[in-house]
């Protein structure tokens, strides 16, 4: 199953220890919150993993820093909780890994401050010295202290080790551009295929998951947030945050989400192998692969389209029993709502409701093809 890796400077403590910057970055559960979704695990510094943590946040704008402040301290907290977000697992074979990085990153400032790398689609200089003597990276207009390098090359070496997605942002990606440049490591190409399917799992056209509320704008919106909160404050924003984030938790052990993290393995081990031997686009690859993926399965799904909305019109009417989320042994998708719409024992969860009442063709991933 595939894991995620949230991006941190502390990422350096756990490798090394006595590092004194403690920030995480939580912006995947506001801008990609489908990775609480897919990822098995979710691997960050062990100093945020006790389940206390509480992130304030401050957009400009009192009801929004109150909303965003207790839902992400919230979410977060609950995902330790649930051991969804994990300690990253160091061992002695990472700390030796990171001691080659190191020097590997060193040797590449001293390459950019010499004018010897192969020709980047970025600006890169190395200025040296900077106030503590210590030379600075530039890359069109972003700057990078040798901390911050270092800590890219650590996530590279957990990734790969974790069997993780990365959720860099792009001035991390620009760094690992930088540092990988001209084939530096082969085995990055199975971490570049990783992300590319992540970013293009959208692409199934999945309802929307979002458990964080949209509502970090709102002192931009023109009329100072009363928007987002003239039907109900900062509590009820909050409260239905943590009913969502509830909701998918609920939906992680089911047989769709465990699809959806097998397809991502299947395309991702693919576009792997085959990298090395053709010059493919990875995210075009990825797109059209996923897109075919979705069409194949909803050629199958039109025909239990008609059954499925009269089961959920029947379940909302009855209260009745929809089973159809612990089934596994029937082959058929029809073989499955017959049996559902046959027995009447179970109560419909309100993970497989949210399912089958927003997007019920999300059932696809049960029996994909991406052949």
């Amino acid at each position: 199953m595939p894991n995620a890796l949230a991006s941190s400077l502390a990422i350096l403590d756990d490798i090394d220890g006595g590092f004194p910057m403690q920030n995480i970055d939580w912006s995947w559960m506001y801008t990609r919150p489908l990775v609480a979704l897919w990822a098995d695990a979710i691997y960050a510094p062990r100093i945020f993993t006790t389940g206390s943590e509480r992130f304030e946040v401050d957009v400009g704008f009192g009801p929004s820093n109150e909303t965003l402040t207790e839902s992400i301290s919230y979410a977060w907290n609950a995902l330790v909780k649930e051991g969804i977000i994990r300690p990253i697992p160091v061992d002695s074979g990472m700390r030796e890994a990171m001691r080659f990085a190191e020097y590997s990153v060193r040797n590449r400032l001293q390459q950019t401050k010499d004018n010897n790398l192969v020709k980047l689609s970025i600006s890169a200089k190395a200025i040296s010295p900077n106030d503590n003597g210590k030379m600075v990276l530039a890359l069109d207009d972003q700057r990078y202290c040798m901390n911050h390098l270092d800590s890219v090359a650590a996530h590279l070496i957990v990734a790969k080790a974790t069997n993780s997605v990365w959720l860099a942002d792009e001035r991390d990606d620009a760094a690992t551009h930088w540092l990988f440049s001209g084939g530096f490591d082969n085995a990055t190409s199975v971490l570049h295929a990783r992300n590319t399917i992540a970013r293009h799992l959208p692409d199934l056209r999945l309802p929307k998951f979002e458990f964080i509320p949209q509502v970090a704008n709102c002192s931009n919106c023109g009329n100072s947030g009363t928007t987002c909160f003239s039907s109900y404050g900062p509590k009820g924003w909050i409260s239905g945050a943590q009913r969502r984030l509830y909701q998918i938790l609920e939906l992680r052990g089911s047989p769709e989400v465990k699809a959806l993290r097998s397809l991502m393995n299947e395309l991702s081990a693919t576009l792997a192998a085959n990298i090395e031997r053709r010059d493919w686009d990875l995210s075009s690859i990825a797109k059209e692969s996923i897109w075919q993926a979705a069409s194949n399965a909803e050629k199958r799904m039109r025909q239990a389209d008609n059954d499925l909305k009269t089961l959920t019109e029947l379940s909302s009417t009855l209260c009745g029993p929809l089973a159809i989320f612990a089934l596994t042994t029937e082959s058929s998708l029809l073989g499955k709502i017959s049996a559902v719409s046959a027995s009447a024992i179970a109560t419909l969860s309100s993970g497989a409701r949210l399912l089958l009442t927003n997007r019920h063709r999300w059932l696809q991933l049960r029996e994909r093809d991406i052949s």
